[in-house]
């Protein structure tokens, strides 16, 4: 079976180039509804120009969806992301000389379903502090290892809820950039910028007002469209030293010693 390839050529201003990056996430996230949809690439090219490649399993795949994004009104998150463009370049469907197994195609649509749903766990869930985000993309048995727990992982959603709604309450996020996501087989790898504010006394330590980057790489794992698992690794240095008052007795305090 041969997939087909949509080619879209947009021009985008240098001022609106964050924007345009940014809306893709919901653009991608609004193709995952569709049956057969294998993935999306953006390229960039000279002169403030585009390109964006989307996968998808069959010729009938890429038709049923062209129905609804090219006609009117078409998908919201899609028109307002083409809109960000100063100039809409070309469009054009391809089959790809690659084939694929039934297997194949079946495990892409995963991958691209795996992306859709740590995207929006990142932005929405994280950049936005949206509970409701935590409920739909996590596993209620989740674990989670991050500082933010440092005697230990984090066992299930409640638990993981209730950590994250104080830290956001205390340090909320002014933005988030995504810098690179991907998925291999059950995982998402996503790392990200989110921009944190501390507005409110956190663990006995006095809030200053500080604007403090967040630099992370979060490692999902993922089972039947949910995260079951999440590694957080970090470059939080400015973070970790505001908080070291309260993080130096509950990290230092759980390290063995040597007789």
């Amino acid at each position: 079976m041969n997939p087909f390839v949509e080619i879209v050529r947009l021009r985008v201003d240098p001022a609106a180039t964050e924007h345009f990056k940014a809306m893709r996430g919901a653009a991608d996230e609004a193709l995952t509804a569709f049956e057969g949809f294998l993935g999306s690439e953006l390229l960039a090219g000279p002169d403030g120009t585009w390109t964006l490649l989307v996968r998808w399993a069959s010729q009938a795949n890429v038709q049923a969806a062209q129905a609804v994004t090219l006609s009117a009104p078409g998908l919201p998150a899609i028109s307002a992301w083409v809109s960000v463009a100063r100039e809409f370049v070309s469009f054009e469907t391809v089959e790809s000389a690659r084939t694929f197994t039934p297997a194949a195609i079946a495990a892409a649509a995963d991958e691209a379903s795996n992306l859709a749903v740590a995207r929006r766990f990142v932005e929405q869930g994280l950049g936005l502090a949206d509970m409701a985000v935590f409920d739909q993309c996590l596993d209620p048995d989740i674990v989670v290892v991050t500082a933010l727990s440092p005697q230990g992982p984090i066992q299930g959603l409640a638990a993981y809820k209730a950590v994250f709604a104080g830290f956001a309450d205390a340090w909320p996020v002014q933005s988030m950039v995504i810098h690179d996501i991907f998925a291999a087989g059950d995982r998402v790898v996503v790392n990200f910028t989110a921009t944190a504010v501390f507005r409110k006394d956190y663990y006995g330590v006095k809030a200053n007002g500080v604007v403090t980057p967040l630099v992370e790489t979060h490692v999902y794992t993922l089972r039947e469209g949910k995260i079951v698992a999440n590694s957080v690794g970090a470059i939080n240095l400015p973070f970790e030293f505001t908080m070291y008052p309260a993080l130096k007795d509950a990290v230092l305090g759980g390290l063995a010693h040597s007789n």
